[in-house]
């Protein structure tokens, strides 16, 4: 079987001897014989020219692709060719023992090797032990090692998720230029340009990228080299490849959900205006989930300036929910005036038998509602005429040409931190027909009962305030609630104010017409007090 050295040997025939290296220390020690030097490249066969070296990239799987970084990580085989002379040897055909001799990685430095390197590497790895040298006897070198490789790609992030992109390996000689080496892919022509085949490639399979030159049998691409200029121009080979995304994903966790959330969003324009919780929630919680959404897809992309298909159209969306959101707020506002308005109106309302009234006195009268208006306005009391103290109260009456006003003090001995009495204050206006003494003897009995009256009689302010009758609700004028006390249709004595309501007393104290013609207000009024005139609200404010 050959085991002697030199001898090839075959069944049921005679031991053959063979004339060369059968081994790569045998092939070592016959180039030392021959002096070799693997310091020097290796020249063209009669000529000084450059040392052609082919290079190849046999891609097995596609490891990650870091689009935050750009970065790719790729597994395979990189396979280099080139000729060197010096080592040929005698083939099969010649009497040799072998025609091809493969070295490990260790026995592979004893010979001239190119310096290639990969100009966009941001990490490379060479697997242990995966490296092989094969030389032929004609003088063709083969070499392949396994290696793990990352590098720097021009990710395009525009159309995503709709995005395809292109990834190269670039290589070049690290101190060789172009005079001494030229580099090309395999079977390519020298020179720059699109040639031979750069990369190879089973049928590869990826969770989220596809590769739209793969098919059945795999897939090849041509390399393209371009020379540089750096003094002496150097060749620089690419070797490149197209992969795209698989759009499921985000389709199905970005795209429908945000338009799902948009329609939940807008589901606040059919909700009751006056349902704000409600609307609010539709409003914000949308916005807000579109926001985290869009921070979850920066999380993975690179934090440039660079537009993105994927969140224009978050964007779009959030903004549509933002508008939805004013448009709440707007809707809110508007229901507040709305609120505001109804008041009044209802206001109106419930004062249009005595806005009649006064139409009616107007025509009655002759004269315009405007002239009965300002004989309605309020005016000033002109003099306190007398008061009468008691322990907890004082009585104080006060008159005018066309009216009387019996205004009753009571409260505390103390006094507030700005040195005015505590208490309260009730006030009554009332018509008179005939003008009373400014004696205390010669007053009607219904004003001397205001003495003794209860405390729950009219309007009902602090001490510490002017002097006034209460004001009315800005929604009632006072005119129009002496107006209603002038159809009173008799006068009220101070014990019918004493035993009346007391949401009836309120009601009067706000001036508020209705109440003012409300039951007890309506009994009989036994007392002379009637006005032949219109009536004149007393105080210190006209509201």
């Amino acid at each position: 079987l050959g085991l002697e050295k030199g001898v090839l040997c075959t069944p049921n025939e005679a031991p053959v001897l063979c004339n060369g290296p059968s081994s790569p220390r045998e092939l070592l020690e016959l180039l030392k014989t021959r002096g070799y030097d693997k310091s020097k490249r290796p020249l063209p066969c009669d000529s000084d020219g450059p040392t052609l070296v082919e290079a190849q990239l046999y891609l097995m799987q596609v490891n990650n692709v870091d689009q935050k970084l750009g970065q790719v990580e790729l597994n395979g085989y990189m396979r280099t060719w080139w000729h060197d002379h010096r080592m040929m040897f005698n083939g099969s055909d010649n009497g040799g023992c072998r025609d091809d001799i493969s070295m490990n990685g260790e026995e592979a430095q004893s010979i001239w090797l190119p310096d290639l390197y990969y100009d966009n590497m941001v990490e490379v790895e060479v697997a242990e032990g995966a490296r092989l040298v094969s030389v032929n006897h004609t003088g063709h070198i083969w070499r392949s090692e396994q290696i793990i490789i990352t590098v720097k790609t021009d990710l395009q992030l525009g159309k995503l998720p709709y995005d395809q992109h292109t990834c190269a390996v670039v290589l070049a000689s690290y101190s060789q230029d172009t005079r001494h080496i030229r580099v090309t892919a395999r079977g390519g022509s020298i020179g720059t340009g699109t040639s031979g085949i750069g990369l190879q490639a089973p049928k590869m399979k990826h969770m989220i990228w596809s590769f739209p030159q793969s098919s059945e049998e795999g897939f090849t691409t041509p390399g393209i080299v371009v020379t540089h200029d750096f003094g002496q121009p150097w060749d620089y080979l690419s070797l490149t490849f197209d992969f795209a995304r698989k759009p499921n994903y985000y389709i199905f966790q970005v795209q429908l959900p945000s338009c799902l959330f948009q329609l939940i969003c807008y589901i606040q324009f059919w909700v009751e205006p006056t349902a704000a919780p409600a609307r609010a929630s539709l409003a914000v919680i949308a916005v807000l989930i579109l926001r985290t959404m869009i921070n979850a897809a920066y999380g993975t992309l690179p934090e440039g300036s660079q537009s993105m298909w994927l969140l224009d159209f978050i964007w779009c969306g959030m903004c549509l929910g933002v508008l939805a959101a004013i448009e709440f707020g707007a809707v809110q506002y508007m229901l507040i005036i709305e609120k505001r308005r109804q008041a009044r109106l209802t206001g109106l309302f419930k004062h249009r038998a005595v806005a009649n009234r006064l139409c009616d006195k107007a025509e009655r009268e002759g004269k315009t509602l405007l002239r009965v208006l300002e004989e309605c306005s309020p005016v000033r009391a002109a003099q306190e005429d007398f008061h009468v103290d008691q322990t907890d109260s004082k009585i104080s009456i006060m008159r005018d040409s066309d009216y009387i006003v019996a205004q009753r003090s009571r409260g505390s001995r103390g006094r507030t931190g700005s040195g005015q009495a505590q208490g309260r204050r009730d006030t009554i206006c009332v018509p008179k027909r005939r003008m009373p003494s400014t004696d205390s003897a010669e007053q009607p009995s219904e004003v001397r009962a205001a003495v003794s009256a209860p405390p729950q009689v009219l309007a009902q302010t602090p001490v510490s305030a002017p002097p006034s009758l209460a004001p009315p609700p800005a929604s009632v004028p006072v005119r129009v609630s002496m107006v209603m006390a002038e159809e009173l249709s008799g006068e009220a004595t101070m014990d019918e104010l004493k035993d009346s309501d007391p949401e009836d007393t309120m009601g009067v104290a706000a001036t508020s017409p209705t109440a003012i013609t409300s039951a007890p207000w309506r009994k009989k009024i036994r007392g002379k007090l009637a006005a032949e005139t219109s009536p004149q609200l007393v105080g210190e404010t006209t509201a």
